[in-house]
């Protein structure tokens, strides 16, 4: 055999081993997972903790499960429960119509009766809360309102999507035509775009929720201009938050109540000031609306004429702005509340005798790409193993990534001196090119 094939092969080798490993140095934090007796078939599964969560990027997409030797493992997160239903083509979108700074429309048309619950609503625009109309038809004339109060969302800090609500539900419908109308945010100006409209029969299973411990010193409730203001902290980022449920003691009320969140209380900006450097200063974080609902309590229905929860709908957010509208009446009194959140799912397939180990937080990773996400249904109906997270520790092995300074900021003193020795160089030219004139003109005769 010739050596140079023999050295294409070790290399071609050498390639195929480093693609299955990941550069752990990079992951500041990782978690041991243990698998409770590794099935011959199916798939192991467990639940990613708070504390992970938190130090993951807000889509999660830093996540990296490897062998104890460092090989890269495949995998899917989840919602648990979560089913996607069958997920039908976008319709032709025509008759697109807006009015300047208030609404925009069009109509969808699905080519016949379609079986319908979720539509999923691409528009342009970011950090923007938007009320969405929808109306149907059999014939595209005769129109009824289905859903006069359904929101779209989506939050954004810098180039990263923290939230995005693009699903509006409605009620199961089956009418060829649909009308589509929304209505412009407090933030937007001009015209929204409408990029495509896809809708699906959504079969709903029960969600596996658990509830989120609120840090009681952290809790504020204050009375202004006839609304109740309740802060809560719940202590991590990137929570898929799935309930709100306020629980006055009053006999009987009806309140409207809108949800903001934020994940910091505060943050740094960068200030321009007149004839010096930028300077850094510390302002308040903004809030953002994520949900709008009524709870309420009628006299003598025992519980059945009573509603206390508003949806948040996977919302991630650490800290919530809850508004009581209490109009003319007197504030609620005793507001208990408690947040529930979705669990999150990591479904791998384990090997006997494997140890393995979750690694967290990596802003520069890009988004794995895993066969399993096509047939993880499959695997899942030949059985599912428990399996689970432990403590989640910095990395022993993670180097910080190290920021390159300027070089005129390493070195100002040489950049202040350079300076001035162009402005001697151009003073001096200056001066000789003033002496040059005065001479030329001294030499010059007067006329006459």
């Amino acid at each position: 055999m010739k050596p140079w094939f023999i050295a294409l092969c070790c290399l071609l080798a050498s390639m195929s081993l480093a693609a299955g490993r990941i550069d752990i140095a990079a992951w500041s934090h990782t978690a041991p997972v243990t698998v409770e007796g590794a099935p011959q078939k199916g798939v192991a599964e467990f639940n990613l903790s708070p504390e992970a969560m938190n130090l993951a990027r807000p889509d999660l997409a830093d996540l990296r499960l490897t062998t104890a030797g460092g090989e890269e493992v495949a995998y899917v997160v989840r919602p648990s429960g979560e089913t996607a239903g069958a997920v039908l083509t976008g319709g032709r979108l025509y008759n697109r119509v807006f009015l300047p700074n208030k609404q925009s429309s069009v109509t969808v048309d699905f080519g016949g009766p379609s079986l319908k619950n979720r539509l999923q609503i691409d528009t342009s625009g970011d950090n923007f809360c938007r009320l969405v109309r929808v109306e149907s038809s059999d014939d595209a004339r005769h129109w009824q309102i289905i859903r006069n109060d359904g929101t779209l969302i989506r939050v954004t800090e810098g180039q990263t999507v923290t939230y995005n609500k693009p699903i509006v539900t409605i009620p199961d419908n089956d009418q060829r035509y649909l009308r589509i109308t929304i209505m412009n945010g407090t933030a937007d100006t001009g015209k929204i775009e409408i990029a495509s409209v896809k809708v699906w029969k959504y079969l709903p299973t029960v969600k596996q929720t658990t509830p989120v411990p609120t840090l009681a010193s952290t809790r504020g409730e204050v009375e202004k201009d006839g609304t109740t203001i309740i802060t809560l902290d719940l202590g991590f980022r990137n929570l898929p938050l799935w309930q709100v449920t306020l629980s006055p003691s009053d006999a009987s009320f009806y309140r409207a109540v809108t949800i903001y969140g934020r994940d910091a209380e505060q943050r740094e900006i960068a200030v321009s000031v007149e004839d010096a450097r930028v300077q850094k200063t510390v302002v308040a974080e903004s809030w953002h609306e994520i949900a709008r609902g009524v709870i309420f309590r009628y006299p003598g229905s025992a519980g059945r004429g009573e509603s206390r929860s508003i949806n948040l709908d996977g919302a991630k957010f650490r800290y919530l702005q809850l508004i009581i509208e209490n109009g003319n009446n007197a504030p609620l009194h005793q507001i208990e509340t408690a947040v529930t959140r979705v669990l999150t799912a990591v479904d791998f397939q384990p090997e006997s005798g494997t140890a393995y180990r979750l690694y967290v937080g990596n802003a520069t990773a890009s988004p794995p790409s895993y066969d399993i996400a096509r047939y993880l249904d499959a695997l899942r109906h030949e059985g599912v193993a428990s399996a689970g997270l432990g403590p989640v520790t910095g990395n022993p092995a993670f180097k910080s990534p190290v920021t390159v300074v300027p070089w005129s900021e390493r070195h100002p003193v040489i950049l202040w001196i350079t300076l001035l020795a162009v402005f001697g160089i151009l003073l001096l030219l200056i001066i000789r090119q003033l002496g040059t004139m005065k001479n030329a003109g001294s030499e010059k005769e007067p006329e006459g």
